[in-house]
């Protein structure tokens, strides 16, 4: 598919740069070069040619560092092709990059080398030009090294010869009638002034000639542009006459079709009106049943709210104020240890009490339809302590926490540790009455999923304690409380899902299974 435009690049280039217009030769040489680099499956090989004409450019613009840098890419890229003729026209690049910086040494060394290979490889014409240039360099070097003229301006008239024979054989007059004024110059600075004039006078003939082939080339592009305008405009007044005939057909036609649009626009608008007033009731009936389904779900939650206080917060409370109670009737005399038993249980429901405050709390946000979790990574192991810390006054029950891989969850860390105190506070329920009661909480991965469980090693428990977890239309009760539908609640805005597996005499595990990626 992309295979001609390099090419196609590389062409616009050139012209532009015939032009003299390098800034937008370089543009679409580099468009080339760019187009090779996003596409390294394109087979061609025109990546070489592309570094050689922005080396020309650059030298053009005078940025020689630029052009030399590009002339030494396109021959690293021409190893790939090995064409001689692209390393050669590189090679007398190069030759002439250093000629101007007047590194002539090395100048004349890729010169003579350019020379070489265009004769081992019959390419006269690319030989005739580096004889021109190299003629070139030993005519400056003549204006800059007096003591040396003579012998630079006589290399320079053999180099120059060489080349003007070759480019009168290939009748090349631009190239011919450049290198002849050179020639001419080289004569004059010799003192040869009678051979300077006649060089001169043929390099003004050949310049003539040149100039003449041009302005015949302009004048037939006139003539022939001339004689398309001129069979353009008969076609063009043909074609307005068939015109003219298809266009008084259409317009009989164009009145039959109006006739019958006008008839179908009626029957559209009244279809139209019937289909409107039609879409109208069924939004009404929609909005209706969507503010019914609202005020179902209202009701719903005023009627959890409702059982939550009742149950969760009434007895709390009630505690807290028959032990204050307790404290403060004279007529209960108590010991000293007997004080510090009923304000340390007055102090556990009064934290008990904010615990369940702050589950509501929590367990509020999420009826909220617009409410998101804050997902990011969280260290488990951090939630854990946490928890247990929460936990410190069962120091009869063992628990830990284990996490050999050293996982990380992506969670909201609330959230997370929300369930992990309801669930740890069901498991310490459970094996109360349990000999070396045991509750462990595991991270670890399960079928390319990420699994955090509690393990209890109590007496186990029927499967229909557990509903809360999977039913949603179960509503918190007095005997229910609220800890297993937060649970369920917060597992299903975390996108979790919870598994239970519950034996008689063995024990209850819970599984909570994170998702690998979230909606």
């Amino acid at each position: 598919m992309y295979e001609n435009v390099p090419f196609l690049y590389n062409n616009i280039g050139i012209l532009f740069h015939q032009q003299s217009d390098f800034k937008k030769a370089l543009h679409y040489y580099k468009k080339g070069i760019e187009l090779l680099k996003k596409h390294p499956n394109i087979n061609v090989s025109i990546d070489a040619m592309l570094e050689t004409n922005i080396g020309l450019t650059y030298f053009e613009l005078n940025d020689l560092d630029n052009a030399q840098l590009h002339y030494e890419r396109s021959n690293e890229y021409n190893k790939k092709y090995n064409d001689p003729r692209i390393y050669t026209v590189n090679i007398g690049n190069l030759a002439s990059v250093h000629a101007k910086r007047k590194e002539y040494k090395i100048a004349e060394k890729y010169f003579n080398e350019a020379i070489l290979k265009s004769n081992e490889a019959n390419n006269i014409e690319s030989a005739a030009i580096n004889y021109g240039d190299l003629g070139k360099m030993y005519l400056a070097m003549s204006r800059d090294n007096l003591q040396s003229r003579n012998n630079y301006l006589q290399k320079a008239i053999i180099n120059f010869n060489k080349a003007l024979k070759i480019f009168k054989e290939l009748n090349n007059l631009r190239r011919y009638q450049a290198y002849a004024l050179n020639l001419s110059q080289a004569h004059e600075l010799k003192g040869d002034y009678i051979k300077a004039m006649e060089v001169y006078k043929e390099h003004i003939v050949y310049k003539d000639s040149l100039f003449n082939s041009e302005r015949d080339s302009k004048l037939n592009k006139i003539e022939m542009q001339y004689e398309f305008e001129k069979k353009e405009e008969l076609l063009r007044v043909e074609n307005e006459k068939e015109l003219a005939l298809k266009d008084l057909k259409i317009e009989n036609a164009a009145k039959q079709t109006w006739y019958l649009l006008i008839g179908i626009l009626l029957l559209t608008i009244i279809g139209s009106l019937l289909y409107y007033q039609n879409g109208i009731k069924k939004a009404h009936n929609s909005k209706l049943m969507n503010l019914n389904k609202d005020l179902r779900v209202s009701n719903q939650v005023k009627t959890r709210l409702l059982n939550i206080l009742n149950h969760d917060l009434r007895a709390p409370i009630s505690n807290i104020i028959k032990l204050i109670y307790l404290q403060q009737n004279p007529k209960f005399k108590l010991d000293i240890n007997e004080q510090y038993n009923l304000q340390k249980e007055t102090l556990t429901s009064a934290e008990n009490l904010l615990d369940n405050m702050n589950d509501l709390l929590i367990w509020g946000k999420g009826q909220k339809v617009n409410f998101k979790p804050k997902f990011q990574e969280v260290n488990p192991g951090i939630v854990f302590k946490d928890i247990a810390a929460f936990f410190v006054n069962y120091s009869t029950i063992s628990l830990r926490f284990e996490n050999l891989d050293k996982l990380t969850l992506k969670t909201d860390e609330d959230y997370l540790k929300t369930i992990m105190r309801n669930l740890t506070s069901n498991a310490i329920k459970a094996v109360e009455a349990t000999h070396n009661p045991e509750i462990v909480w595991r991270l670890y991965t399960e079928n390319n999923g990420v699994v955090l469980s509690i393990s209890d090693n109590g007496k186990g428990a029927e499967q229909n304690q557990f509903k809360p977890l999977f039913n949603e239309d179960l509503l918190v009760g007095i005997n229910t409380g609220l800890g297993l539908h937060l649970v369920r609640d917060i597992a299903k805005i975390l996108q979790v899902k919870i598994t239970v597996s519950t034996h008689v005499e063995k024990g209850t595990t819970l599984k909570i299974i994170f998702p690998s990626s979230y909606s």
